[in-house]
């Protein structure tokens, strides 16, 4: 009777398929969103007219190369800008693309980077200036079948324009 409970939790170990043991494997990749100066500098107020950077990373920490699609022929996230509810100005404006999906990966370690100087694109006229306000920056992946690693949503950035 005294080894009842030993042989019990023996029993539920065996019928469980010993899953207690399992080391969990790490399937996520590491991502970052940043808004920096032009200088590279962490910062949440400019002057209206002035430019920044938005960046947004993918960092492979997995042991495999990771294999993913990117939509539209686009970059790998799409930035945007809004101010209360209204988008202001986003980093394909004045782009176009085609529907065509281009296979692509990232190798162990790898980081694949994509940075925007806001708040205008090269192909955009008139350029945007932000008067000033409160704005909120965004940043929204192009990548789909990632070889069932989740990506984070990116957190929005909340940033001030004074005159």
């Amino acid at each position: 009777m005294k080894h009842l409970p030993v042989f019990i939790i023996l029993l539920g170990l065996i019928l469980s398929g010993c899953e207690i043991f399992d080391i969990q494997q790490n399937r996520d990749m590491n991502t970052s969103f940043t808004l920096t100066d032009t200088l590279g500098q962490t910062a949440d107020i400019f002057h209206s007219g002035e430019d920044f950077i938005l960046t947004a990373n993918l960092i492979n920490t997995l042991d495999d190369t990771v294999f993913y699609d990117i939509r539209n022929s686009g970059p790998l996230v799409f930035f945007t800008l809004l101010q209360g509810d209204s988008v202001v100005a986003s980093s394909s404006d004045g782009m176009g693309s085609h529907c065509v999906i281009i296979p692509s990966y990232s190798a162990p370690g790898d980081t694949q980077s994509v940075s925007w100087t806001a708040p205008t694109t090269l192909t955009q006229v008139p350029s945007v200036t932000l008067e000033p306000g409160f704005y909120t920056a965004r940043a929204s992946w192009n990548i789909v079948n990632i070889n069932e690693c989740p990506l984070d949503t990116l957190e929005n950035i909340d940033f001030t324009v004074i005159r």
